[in-house]
């Protein structure tokens, strides 16, 4: 479905963005087009972060704050507060930098980086990697935990089939980009196991995810992030998490009978300005939530190096 598109000087079209919009209402999949078979297999790349952490949480791991709780299921910028975090639990935790293997990639808030903090924990999944790592420690369970049959891995297909509501061995196994294992199921499993993430939930874990993700969102992404600044916008209504792969998912909190309950926008490309704009206009249009935010993530506008407007996107809207 198209949702989006960039036009030059108000008649040159550059860019159209394609995708699809799926929502969870009353436990019923829904999607913003007709398709044949709505039911897609999903691949959830970061969207499992907090599937792992919950596991994490089970399996006794104990952290101190929200900030704590956040970066750990983060897809952190890399800035210096990040970074500070993340050492500060390598140090509780008695782990030294070489035991991360999710490797080193450019921090994704170059600006605002410390020079002297070891690259390794400026890979975006660093957090993740330091709880895996903790709890392995904890559980006597060897430190090799990328390997797909590690106990910690089998842990979370065990969470993921519970939450997710399908049998662990229809979920389908790949590999991500920080070297633990990648999670495929049907988009209606995904909208239901991320559903479960209410402040309303029993399970106290839960909670303390949501409760992170709401209050402390920029350990969740950062500045001009997606997450952050739509969470931020929507606060205290909405939290979210975004992956590779053109994905973000949403929970709407505390939402009333009869409302959309989860949304699923999965997009084929990465342009994280088009995902918050297409991101706004349906929680504004069709979830009814008050917006306020003067954020230029959510300007329909793109500028050139002298701030000069260049081009516009526009919002294609498709009523539920």
């Amino acid at each position: 479905m198209l949702l989006a598109e960039t036009y030059r000087s108000d008649y040159y079209l550059e860019a159209q963005h394609y995708g699809h919009l799926f929502y969870l209402k009353n436990d019923e999949l829904f999607c913003t087009e007709t398709l044949e078979n709505k039911n897609i297999n999903i691949c959830l790349r970061s969207l499992a972060k907090p599937f792992q952490l919950f596991t994490c949480l089970n399996l006794g791991l104990e952290l101190n704050n929200f900030k704590e709780i956040a970066i750990c299921m983060a897809s952190h910028s890399g800035s210096k507060e990040h970074t500070e975090i993340l050492e500060s639990l390598l140090k509780r935790f008695k782990l030294n930098f070489s035991d991360l293997q999710c490797g080193i990639h450019a921090p994704l808030d170059p600006l605002k980086t410390d020079k002297n903090t070891n690259p390794v924990l400026q890979n975006n999944c660093a957090g993740k990697h330091i709880a895996i790592l903790a709890v392995s420690k904890q559980m006597n369970w060897p430190l090799n935990y990328l390997e797909i049959n590690h106990p910690f891995n089998l842990a979370v297909l065990e969470t993921l089939s519970q939450l997710c509501q399908i049998p662990s061995h229809q979920i389908l196994l790949s590999l991500d980009g920080c070297g633990l294992p990648a999670y495929s199921m049907p988009v209606y499993n995904l909208l239901k196991g991320f559903s479960q993430f209410n402040l309303s939930s029993q399970n106290e874990n839960i909670k303390l995810i949501c409760e992170a993700m709401l209050e402390e969102s920029f350990f969740i992404s950062g500045l001009n992030r997606s997450d952050y600044e739509l969470t931020q916008a929507f606060y205290p209504n909405i939290i979210i998490k975004s992956g590779a792969g053109g994905l973000s998912i949403i929970n709407i909190l505390n939402c009333k009978s009869k409302t959309i309950q989860t949304i699923l926008l999965k997009s084929y490309d990465s342009e994280t300005k088009v995902r918050a704009l297409i991101l706004k206009d349906f929680l504004i249009n069709f979830c009814n939530l008050a917006f306020k935010s003067n954020n230029n993530i959510f300007e329909p506008f793109l500028f050139n190096l002298h701030g000069q407007k260049m081009a516009e996107i526009q919002i294609y809207s498709r009523k539920p």
